[in-house]
């Protein structure tokens, strides 16, 4: 564009043509003033946000029936979400909105998946993206490359597609039952290895079993996270300390009617 109008200058004497000058200031200067000028819109606190917990997305195959949720029953609690007006978001939204300021959309929902089973990647992430929704998912990687579990090159897929990796430590031990040399590992090794495997800065923590206390907290802000879910039922709120964030369990004999309720509530 400034190509074309030094072009056209040089054909214009601008001594006698100093109107078509101004003119032309006017013109191309003008949408530029206005866009750096137009006013932003107001922060809207988003004080409550839903984190859902699942575990397996599949038909119940082992003794912890209400650990599952049948695939028809999650795709429908997918598109429920979708057709009342709910925009999923990460954690890392959630704390960028929490503490900086970052805007959400009005209706924000984190979907979170503990383990890393196979389904996640089989089940779980083609529905997400024929939607254009996105997920937290914890992973603990001594699971990885197991008959169950997901392998190192779907992570890493589920990643680069856009979907948000926390850790669930390392190998899924209960943190307040383990030395403090053990806590320690769970805590660090696990970052490691699934910042190695996607690229990507792991912030986020679950706590396995939904078991903390004070010096798990302590030592997971020692090891970078920058928050931490819990299985504690609620919602999440930004008066909630970050590492002892709710959640809402979605379960087995979860019904369309509860999912709703336990959401808009």
């Amino acid at each position: 564009m400034v190509q074309y109008i030094c072009i056209f200058l040089n054909g214009v004497n601008l001594v006698h043509n100093f109107t078509v000058l101004l003119l032309l200031c006017q013109l191309f200067m003008g949408p530029l003033n206005q866009e750096m000028t137009a006013p932003q819109q107001p922060f809207v606190l988003r004080e409550e946000i839903p984190i859902l917990m699942y575990h397996e997305i599949g038909t119940p195959s082992g003794p912890w029936k209400e650990l599952y949720v049948e695939p028809e029953n999650f795709v429908r609690q997918l598109d429920w979400l979708k057709e009342n007006g709910y925009s999923t978001v990460t954690l890392d939204d959630v704390y960028a909105h929490w503490y900086y300021k970052k805007p959400l959309p009005e209706k924000p929902v984190v979907l979170t998946f503990d383990d890393g089973y196979r389904n996640m990647y089989d089940i779980v992430l083609p529905l997400l993206l024929s939607r254009d929704m996105k997920a937290t998912f914890f992973l603990y990687p001594s699971k990885f490359n197991t008959p169950t579990g997901l392998t190192t090159e779907m992570v890493a897929e589920m990643a680069a597609k856009g979907m948000e990796i926390g850790s669930h430590t390392y190998s899924h031990k209960d943190l307040t039952k383990i030395s403090a040399a053990q806590l320690e590992q769970e805590l660090a090794k696990s970052k490691k290895v699934l910042e190695e495997i996607t690229g990507k800065p792991v912030k986020f923590l679950c706590y396995p079993s939904g078991q903390f206390n004070e010096q798990v907290i302590k030592e997971s802000k020692k090891a970078g996270y920058l928050a931490a879910v819990t299985t504690q039922m609620g919602k999440a709120a930004h008066t909630q300390d970050p590492y002892r964030w709710k959640r809402v369990r979605i379960n087995y004999s979860t019904t369309l009617a509860s999912f709703s309720k336990r959401i808009a509530d």
